[in-house]
């Protein structure tokens, strides 16, 4: 007959205390694991987490079907336009000396050779960078357009040796460019 005595007894409660507390801990990691994972793959947007040296570590599926990859590319630096690598490895320096989130824009391509722009934010913790992207190519095409149509107005104005000018027409309140002012020979600042 085996007699145990109230130490033991003890000891192996403790044992199974501690045991059953270890097994809650990593049942509610695992749990937070997959509702972070989740998190991850619903966005619309491109997540991923790379090294300092620009090493993937992981993506979400935005960001596969955005640059096109079945799988994600081996290297961020892979998908990033020859222009702005040095500016890329600038922002991840920057990462690195900081405990701040850092906004960043770059020329991205596509599998297949197509430019998108790119607008991340990225956050360093520990040895490695979480970054999510904001596709505004098309943000970027329409400034570009503008610009284009801007630089033609300008153009035109200057070869006609006209000025421009608006009016609000609730308040009466008249605006000039410069070459209005030049025309009619007055001051900006005195001229209401």
């Amino acid at each position: 007959m085996l007699l145990a005595s109230p130490i033991d007894l003890t000891n192996r409660r403790l044992a199974e205390l501690i045991t059953d507390t270890i097994y809650i801990y990593i049942m509610s990691v695992n749990n937070m694991h997959d509702e972070l994972g989740t998190f991850f793959e619903v966005s619309r947007d491109p997540i991923c987490i790379c090294t300092f040296n620009g090493d993937l570590i992981r993506s979400n599926y935005s960001f596969k079907s955005l640059f096109g990859y079945d799988k994600f590319p081996q290297h961020f630096f892979d998908i990033a336009h020859l222009e702005d690598k040095p500016s890329m490895e600038q922002q991840l320096e920057s990462l690195a000396s900081s405990n701040a989130p850092v906004n960043f824009t770059l020329r991205c391509v596509t599998v297949t050779g197509v430019y998108l722009w790119i607008e991340w934010n990225a956050l360093a913790k520990g040895i490695y960078v979480y970054a999510i992207g904001k596709d505004i190519t098309t943000h970027k095409k329409r400034e570009c357009e503008l610009q284009f149509i801007t630089d033609r107005l300008a153009l035109a104005t200057r070869s006609a040796d006209i000025g421009v000018w608006e009016l609000n027409t609730k308040t009466n309140h008249v605006v000039w460019d410069d070459k209005m002012y030049e025309l009619y020979g007055k001051n900006r600042s005195t001229f209401t």
